[in-house]
């Protein structure tokens, strides 16, 4: 069985020496523990590979045991932890409410209780465009999930 506690531990101190943090860990079935993990500036390839290295030293025998699978949430994943919120302001943001309610926007804002979105309407009205911007505060106690939407 797997000992999930210290291999949280574990992340957590390796982490650290990257300037990073930890979005999740889980356990997928009894033998395969999946690490997501992310920086401000985002996860390089050679950061994973530093905190892999960290781990295999710390458990010298996981792969006899159980592997741990290490990355970065990846594009198109849901926001988990409030880090990766800040970390995301200026990007355009799709919230699902607990209400089952979606609302797109622009991240602008975000403290320990809510964020902020600049929510754009265009209206057409005879032939002429015109786009109105409002800003809408929403509790993360109301957030069911979030996701970055991908612009080109």
């Amino acid at each position: 069985m797997v000992e999930i506690e210290s291999i949280k531990k574990a992340v957590d101190q390796a982490v650290k020496e990257i300037n990073g943090f930890v979005v999740s860990i889980s356990l997928v079935g009894e033998d395969k523990v999946e690490v997501l993990i992310d920086t401000d500036e985002g996860i390089m390839l050679n950061e994973i590979v530093k905190v892999s290295k960290f781990l295999k030293y710390h458990f010298p025998n996981f792969s006899d045991t159980f592997s741990i699978e290490i990355s970065s949430p990846g594009i198109g994943k849901p926001l988990k932890v409030h880090r990766q919120y800040v970390k995301n302001i200026g990007r355009l943001l799709k919230i699902i409410l607990s209400d089952g309610n979606k609302v797109i926007g622009r991240l602008t804002h975000v403290t320990d209780s809510y964020v902020e979105l600049e929510l754009n309407e265009v209206r057409a009205r005879r032939g002429i465009k015109s786009a109105n911007s409002t800003k809408k505060q929403i509790p993360f106690a109301n957030i069911k999930e979030a996701i970055i939407q991908v612009e080109f």
